[in-house]
C-alpha cells in the first residue's frame, strides 16, 4: 500500500528529524510513490496517508515530517565516546601562481563522509555528526523524508515498523529490502533492539499463516567510529510469497544506539530473502557494521 502525508512543522536546525517515540498519528495527505517505502524523516511517527493499493506486507508511505531532532542538536552518546572532533573535508592546497590558476575543489558529501565498504554508497542521516551507513551501489538513496518499512496491520498512521533516511533495493516489481533509522522512547539499548526485532518480525509474518519466527539474542557491537551498541537478528521463514517474486522469508537486523537525554535510536536493515538479487548474510553483516558517527 502507498501512503502520503503533508509536511508538518519545521525541524529544529542542527540535525535530521526523527519520528517521535510513541505511536503513529497525524493527518493523512496525498499519496506517495509506488514501491516498498513510505516517505517522512526518521524519528517520531509522521502522519500516515491513506492507502492506494497493496502488494504483500510491505508498505509505502511518503511523508515529510519535522518534529523532534534526535541527531545533531541532540548528540548520540556512546559508551566509549567515539571522538570529539567534527569531521571536516580535506582542503585542496592552493595552486601555484599561474596565468590561469586552478580553482579550489569544493568539498562534497561523498568526500566528507566516504563509505567504509569499497564500491558501496554512503547514506548520511546527519551532516552535523556524520551518522551514516553503507549500502551496495545499486541501492536507491531515498534521502530525508521518505520512510519505508513493513505494514504492522494497525492502520493507524505510520507504523512503528518504518524507517527514515532510508535506502532500498528493488528489481522491477521485486522488493528486495531496505534500511534506515527510527527513534524509540526505550532508554535501554538492549531492550530497544529486542523490542524492535519483535515488532518487525511480527509485521513480516503478519499475512503469512505458515510463517515461522526466530529472534536471536541481543549482542554488543563496536561501531567503526568507536563506542559499543546493541544488535540483534530476527528471521521469518514462510511459503513462497506470490506477491513478492517468490520471496521465502525476511531477515531483520536491528542496531540500537543510546541518545543523550533519553530514548534510543534504531537502525534497521530488512531483506526479503529467497529471491534473486537479495543481499547475502555476509553483505547484510557489512551493512550493519557500517553504521557509524563521523564525529
Amino acid at each position: 500500500m502507498v501512503y502520503g502525508a503533508p509536511p508538518p512543522e519545521g525541524s529544529t536546525p542542527g540535525g535530521p528529524p526523527f519520528p517521535p517515540p510513541g505511536g503513529p498519528g497525524g493527518p493523512a495527505g496525498p499519496a506517495g510513490p509506488v514501491g516498498g517505502g513510505y516517505g517522512g524523516p526518521p524519528g517520531f511517527p509522521p502522519p500516515m496517508p491513506p492507502p492506494r493499493r497493496g502488494r504483500g506486507p510491505l508498505i509505502a508511505v511518503v511523508a515529510v515530517v519535522a518534529v523532534l531532532v534526535i541527531v545533531g542538536a541532540v548528540v548520540i552518546v556512546l559508551t566509549t565516546g567515539g571522538g570529539d572532533e567534527h569531521p571536516t573535508a580535506a582542503r585542496t592546497p592552493a595552486p601555484p601562481p599561474s596565468p590561469t590558476p586552478s580553482p579550489t575543489a569544493t568539498p562534497t558529501l561523498d568526500n566528507r563522509y566516504p563509505p567504509t565498504v569499497p564500491g558501496w554508497r554512503v547514506i548520511v542521516a546527519s551532516q552535523s555528526n556524520g551518522l551514516s551507513y553503507d549500502v551496495p551501489a545499486d541501492w536507491k538513496d531515498n534521502g530525508e523524508g521518505s520512510m519505508i518499512g513493513l505494514d504492522d496491520g494497525t492502520g493507524k498512521g505510520v507504523p512503528e515498523t518504518a524507517v527514515d533516511y532510508s535506502a532500498e533495493s528493488k528489481k522491477g516489481e521485486c522488493r528486495l529490502g531496505g534500511a534506515g533509522f527510527r527513534a524509540s522512547d526505550v532508554d535501554s539499548v538492549k531492550d530497544s533492539v529486542l523490542q524492535g526485532a519483535r515488532m518487525w518480525a511480527k509485521a513480516a509474518a503478519r499475512k503469512q499463516g505458515s510463517a515461522r519466527q526466530s529472534i536471536g539474542t541481543p549482542q554488543k557491537m563496536k561501531l567503526k567510529s568507536g563506542g559499543w551498541v546493541e544488535r540483534i537478528t530476527a528471521r521469518v521463514t514462510m511459503a513462497p510469497d506470490k506477491d513478492n517474486c517468490g520471496s521465502t522469508g525476511t531477515t531483520i537486523h536491528v542496531v540500537a544506539l543510546p541518545v543523550n537525554g533519553g530514548g534510543s535510536l534504531r537502525f534497521v536493515l530488512y531483506v526479503h530473502t529467497g529471491q534473486p538479487g537479495a543481499l547475502s548474510d555476509a553483505d547484510m553483516d557489512k551493512v550493519v557494521h557500517s553504521v557509524r558517527l563521523a564525529k
